[in-house]
C-alpha cells in the first residue's frame, strides 16, 4: 500500500496566513497605543495653553487638573480653598456676605469659643463684595470699589469670577497665640480661592 503524498502548498499557505494575522495584531496594538499617547499628549499640550492665556492674571478659574489637596468647599457661593495639613477639618458658617472659617481645635478650646459672639463667630472670616462695592481699607482711609482693592492689596483680596473676597483675620486676644499659628495656613489657603 502506498501513503498520500501531503501537498506542501497548503502548509506553506497556513504558515503565511497565520504569519500574517499575527502581525496585524502586533501593528493594531501598536497604532492604539500611539493614538491613546497622542490623545493624551494633545489634551496635555491644550490644557497649558489654557492655562498660559487666562485673561486676567487677578482672575482666578476652575483648574483643569485635579488637584488631590483637601478642599473646603463653600458650596452657596460656588467657591473652594485648598487646606493644607493644619487646616484639615476646617469648617464655616455663612452669615450675610462673610463665610466665617474654624478649625475643631479652636472650636473646642473653651477660652477661644467663650469669645465668639453672634456678630464674630469666628478670628478668621472671607467677605464677598460686588465688583463696585466700597471698601474700607482702615480707619481715616479713603474708600476704594472692591475690584480696585483686589489690584492693589494682593495679600487680602482676590478677584474670582464676578466677585472680590476679602481675607479678614481679628486678633482675638484670649486666643491671639493659638489663631496666630494658623493664619499663616489660612493666608495661604486664601490665596487658592477658586470656583468651584
Amino acid at each position: 500500500m502506498t501513503s498520500p503524498k501531503f501537498n506542501q502548498r497548503g502548509f506553506a499557505a497556513v504558515e503565511t496566513i497565520l504569519i500574517i494575522v499575527i502581525v496585524a495584531i502586533i501593528g493594531g496594538a501598536g497604532y492604539f497605543v500611539y493614538s491613546s499617547n497622542k490623545k493624551t499628549n494633545d489634551t496635555l499640550n491644550s490644557a497649558a495653553k489654557v492655562a498660559q492665556s487666562s485673561p486676567d492674571s487677578n482672575t482666578k478659574t476652575k483648574s483643569v487638573a485635579k488637584s488631590t489637596q483637601p478642599v473646603l468647599d463653600i458650596k452657596e457661593w460656588d467657591v473652594k480653598i485648598e487646606l493644607s495639613p493644619g487646616l484639615i477639618g476646617t469648617t464655616y458658617k455663612i452669615e450675610g456676605d462673610t463665610a466665617w472659617l474654624s478649625t475643631k481645635d479652636l472650636d473646642s478650646n473653651m477660652t477661644c469659643s467663650q469669645y465668639y459672639s453672634s456678630t464674630s463667630p469666628s478670628f478668621q472670616a472671607i467677605v464677598r463684595h460686588s465688583l463696585n462695592d466700597s471698601v474700607e481699607l482702615g480707619p481715616g482711609e479713603a474708600s476704594i470699589t472692591a475690584q480696585e482693592a483686589a489690584k492693589t492689596y494682593v495679600e487680602a483680596f482676590t478677584k474670582v469670577g464676578n466677585y472680590v473676597y476679602e481675607f479678614s483675620h481679628g486678633n482675638g486676644s484670649p486666643c491671639e497665640a493659638q489663631s496666630a499659628n494658623l493664619l499663616n495656613d489660612f493666608k495661604s489657603a486664601f490665596k487658592t480661592l477658586s470656583t468651584d
